[in-house]
């Protein structure tokens, strides 16, 4: 997989179908919250998470995880920088619509602190595509739900103009975090097996910490 081909893409539409931009959603991850369900960590202190969300660094050989808390798999799961890690079944779900716009690396977590016990379906998702900077000119500021004292953005803005119009994945210049049109999000509610470990979130109800 490796070698002349560093990541994998989904093919460009032949449907050329038309993606409404005006409803954007944030992907979360939902194993953030839920103690039991798995969380990973790189097991490599040289791989910069950060980075390679941002699209500044490739990583030239599999990436080897480790389990850092839980004990239950879901079909999407994330890293200490939440970058998304989508199961196999996930990919082939995206790629039967032909929904554009994420680069895949296989990853290796490891399932035992001793011997070579290895889950290999998973892989390292991030955007291939990027839209304008994350805009809160307009967004109204409200106490923090967490604490009074401090306030947060109410939604914020993102230009995605220049997007191609099949274009289903996307992150802001500058940002590694996931956000997609309604048609990926339709597709992950309405498929036959419950996707779990993931949702997603208006970005004009989204809740963004004021700097």
């Amino acid at each position: 997989m490796y070698g002349q081909s560093q990541y994998i893409e989904t093919e460009k539409s032949i449907l050329r179908r038309k993606i409404n931009m005006k409803s954007v959603f944030r992907v979360k991850l939902k194993n953030f919250i839920q103690k039991s369900k798995i969380w990973l960590e790189p097991m490599s202190k040289e791989f910069n998470e950060r980075e390679f969300a941002r699209g500044k660094t490739k990583p030239v050989e599999r990436i080897d995880y480790k389990i850092s808390r839980g004990k239950i798999f879901t079909d999407v799961l994330g890293d200490t920088w939440s970058s998304p890690i989508f199961h196999k079944n996930v990919i082939g779900i995206l790629s039967e619509h032909v929904i554009t716009g994420l680069e895949y690396y296989p990853i290796r977590i490891r399932l035992t602190k001793i011997g070579n016990n290895y889950n290999d379906e998973y892989y390292l998702v991030r955007s291939s595509n990027q839209c304008g900077e994350i805009d809160t000119s307009s967004s109204e500021i409200i106490p923090s739900s967490v604490n009074p004292e401090f306030k947060d953005y109410k939604g914020y803005k993102l230009d995605t103009s220049k997007l191609d119009s099949n274009i289903g994945f996307f992150s802001p210049v500058n940002s590694g975090v996931l956000h997609c049109s309604e048609a990926v999000r339709k597709i992950f509610l309405d498929s036959k097996e419950e996707i779990t470990g993931i949702k997603f979130e208006d970005i004009s109800d989204f809740l963004l910490p004021l700097d």
